[in-house]
């Protein structure tokens, strides 16, 4: 639906020879009796680029709204995601490896992702959404991480990385080669 469709739905189609008038009447005030509706202005070609513009971006870029990785499926190994925290996600692995598929995996500036895994341990997460990852803040670990997302994996320039080692990749894996 385009722009114009949009304000036509909010402020009525326009009709010649006519002043467009507010479609809920307001209540009648001592200053003004007798006056049950007031005259509305159409927006400005200003405002509606603006709004449109920022529909536009919500649209394209949902990961920008979202941060945090989200929707996890354990694949494989012993693992524990808390996220009691605002702004924190703090994942606990028992298991040596972890498969963990997430529909997205974005951290924001002020958002913290810590893997605490057991001693050795390395961690596959896989993206299975259509956006890239957008690592903007902090992401810690006492092991290794793998990162693999077919859409790519964006590293800002504020972004804090602590993890033994680190592996970023479009690039797939399997899960049967990854565990052997």
């Amino acid at each position: 639906m385009n722009v114009f469709k949009m304000n036509q739905m909010a402020f009525g189609p326009a009709k010649t020879g006519e002043k467009p008038t507010m479609p809920f009447p307001r209540e009648k005030s001592a200053s003004r009796p007798g006056r049950v509706f007031q005259l509305s202005r159409k927006p400005s070609n200003w405002a509606i680029f603006l709004v449109s513009f920022l529909t536009y971006l919500v649209g394209i870029f949902p990961s920008i709204v979202f941060a945090l990785p989200t929707d996890p499926t354990i694949q494989s190994g012993s693992v524990t995601i808390d996220t009691d925290i605002p702004d924190t996600m703090n994942i606990y692995q028992g298991t040596d490896k972890a498969i963990i598929d997430w529909g997205s995996f974005n951290i924001d500036t002020m958002e913290h992702v810590d893997f605490q895994l057991s001693q050795g341990g390395v961690t596959l997460n896989r993206v299975t959404g259509n956006d890239p990852s957008q690592i903007l803040g902090k992401m810690t670990s006492n092991g290794d991480l793998w990162l693999v997302n077919p859409n790519g994996v964006f590293f800002g320039n504020n972004a804090q990385i602590d993890v033994r080692g680190l592996v970023a990749t479009t690039s797939n894996i399997t899960n049967s080669n990854f565990l052997s």
